[in-house]
């Protein structure tokens, strides 16, 4: 990673792929600029990033202009929208797995190319994060962890075996104080 047309060597970084609505599902709003929108996580739109506040303090000393610049991801342009809040450090709170950085999940192809597990139906890559809304944890007497069966049908091409299998599943859930290592 670097900025477009710099003659700065090329940096390693740590980046995560999210939705479009990740951060609005953490309710977090951005420290400059702005965050994904759904819009930002559909195929052909044009890249966009945001930057974790500790690595735009850390690597561009919270310089100001970093929102609104190209950067080379992996060789492809991508226009920085935004700064996430300095409290703010994803999904996981481990300090080896924080993101320098996140981009739309869509973007996975372009930056995977031939290795793209993105419409793949047979990897399990993907993390699920969801929150309940209040009224119904209110509703229903508290939230507790549970198993949610999978919705949806399976995926065209599935051979005997893969489609019991997927009957079988469950989604586990897990309140948010444990939810994260």
């Amino acid at each position: 990673m670097r900025r477009a047309g710099s003659a700065a060597p090329v940096e390693t970084a740590n980046g995560e792929y999210v939705s479009g609505n990740f951060f609005k599902t953490f309710g977090i709003s951005a420290w400059r600029g702005r965050l994904f929108t759904d819009a930002d996580d559909q195929e052909g739109t044009p890249p966009v990033a945001v930057i974790s506040f500790h690595a735009w303090q850390g690597k561009y000393g919270s310089d100001p202009s970093v929102v609104g610049a190209t950067f080379e991801i992996n060789g492809h342009p991508f226009t920085m929208i935004g700064v996430a809040p300095p409290s703010f450090f994803g999904a996981k709170v481990a300090d080896s797995d924080m993101p320098d950085f996140w981009l739309p999940l869509t973007t996975e192809p372009l930056i995977a190319g031939a290795t793209s597990d993105f419409k793949n139906p047979r990897l399990a890559w993907l993390d699920l994060i969801g929150r309940v809304i209040p009224a119904r944890i209110r509703k229903s007497g508290g939230a507790a962890p549970g198993r949610l069966p999978m919705a949806g049908e399976p995926c065209a091409g599935y051979d005997l075996a893969e489609k019991n299998a997927w009957e079988k599943q469950t989604v586990h859930l897990t309140p948010a104080a444990g939810a994260f290592p």
